[in-house]
């Protein structure tokens, strides 16, 4: 909600491709949606998400589950045919799935006339045998290529998604040919590296060792990809970094997230060495969105797992309102979604610095 280019995502039921990485297969606290109350939600919005949905904000399917695994189809047949008619761009995350499937989503959209549509198609690796083993059921690599030039020919937009990215799956040295080659498809690129976590190891411990990948993180790949970006900045680590994705998502969406869109477009209107003052970060999204700024939400409700620690103090358990989340961020800048969570501030003697 926070930090993506979509304020709103939605996961379905259930995910069939058995990814050895996968996070929500790993993991207990990661909870799929619904779909009858998916589908009631486009249909009638309410709370926070429907706030968002009827200001026009974009919708993700869907960063847990494929919403083109066989499981969802019947949902993602429905959330088709509702957001073809819908103003909110809309992002389909996935490993791709049936080409009649995926060519009915297309034909949908191009008869509502719908433009403002992302494909962010998950390619780990060009090498078929080693996706194989990483992603057992999922579809080959040649057919998500595929599916790219096929939405790129919609007039969509379509990128790719790199995660996990890991010297196991690809090792150093040939991350700039990989990378080369994905952006000869692709109009943009979009990397993450990340912990295999402690309980995915002792799960999946032979799988995975199989596979290449270990424990160890694969952070230390930023430094190749950052290299890679400063050359071609149409691939990059995080989306909240770039500022090419940021447009790129703008040009295609309309819309875009809350702290990702208001404050890094606001970003760029702040001279180098410029102190970040709490109104930088807070009026820029209270001005796009008056109605829900001060609206009691509870919001500490939709705060980051990941930080849930931090989270769990006094003062945060108070927050109601998107104006006093937003304060408490600024204040707190060890918070994953403070004013640092990208590569353009800097935090130095208590204050914030736009670099």
């Amino acid at each position: 909600m926070f930090y993506m280019p979509a304020m709103v995502e939605w996961s379905g039921n259930k995910c069939d491709y058995g990814c050895l990485y996968c996070f929500v297969e790993n993991s207990s606290k990661y909870k799929v949606n619904n779909p009858v109350e998916i589908v009631n939600q486009l249909k009638n919005p309410t709370g926070v998400a429907g706030q968002a949905i009827k200001l026009g904000y974009p919708l993700l399917f869907s960063n847990r589950t494929d919403p083109f695994s066989p499981h969802n189809l019947p949902v993602t047949r429905l959330i088709t045919q509702l957001t073809a008619n819908m103003p909110n761009g809309v992002i389909w995350q996935t490993k791709t799935g049936n080409l009649k499937e995926i060519e009915a989503v297309l034909n949908a959209y191009a008869k509502a006339g719908k433009k403002n549509a992302i494909f962010a198609i998950t390619v780990n690796t060009l090498d078929d045998s080693k996706r194989k083993m990483i992603e057992p059921h999922a579809p080959p690599t040649e057919q998500r290529l595929k599916v790219a030039e096929m939405v790129k020919s919609a007039g969509l937009g379509v990128m790719a998604n790199v995660a996990p990215l890991h010297n196991g799956i690809i090792p150093y040295a040939e991350f700039p040919a990989f990378a080369d080659e994905l952006l000869k498809t692709f109009h943009v690129a979009h990397s993450c590296t990340f912990h295999i976590s402690r309980k995915a190891w002792k799960k999946r411990q032979a799988e995975l060792t199989q596979a290449g990948i270990n424990t160890q993180s694969g952070r230390d790949y930023a430094d190749a990809v950052y290299e890679y970006e400063a050359a071609n900045p149409r691939f990059t680590l995080t989306d909240g970094n770039s500022l090419t994705l940021y447009n790129y998502y703008r040009e295609k969406l309309g819309k875009v997230g809350i702290l990702y869109g208001a404050f890094m477009e606001n970003l760029q209107n702040i001279p180098s060495g410029a102190e970040i003052a709490i109104n930088d970060f807070v009026e820029p999204f209270a001005a796009l969105c008056p109605d829900i700024i001060d609206k009691d939400m509870r919001m500490r409700e939709y705060l980051c797992l990941q930080d849930l620690n931090l989270y769990k103090r006094y003062d945060v358990q108070r927050v109601r309102t998107l104006r006093e989340l937003l304060t408490w961020l600024y204040n707190n800048p060890e918070a994953k979604f403070s004013p640092l969570c990208n590569r353009l501030t800097a935090y130095e003697n208590g204050k914030i610095y736009r670099l």
